[in-house]
């Protein structure tokens, strides 16, 4: 899907604004719940690994 294997930061952040909507989406703690999962099961670093969300 990626030619270079990494995912564009600006579908990452379109990605995220849907999962994240108030009105429809995910809550901050699931979305972090749901991606320190999945940082566990392929040993991946998480950026903001606990949720509130580390200001950067």
């Amino acid at each position: 899907m990626f030619g270079d294997g990494k995912i564009p930061a600006i579908f990452i952040q379109y990605v995220a604004n849907l999962l994240a909507d108030t009105n429809s989406g995910l809550s901050g703690a699931n979305i972090v719940r749901e991606t320190a999962a999945y940082a566990v099961e392929y040993d991946v670093n998480l950026p903001h690994p606990t949720y509130p969300f580390d200001e950067l």
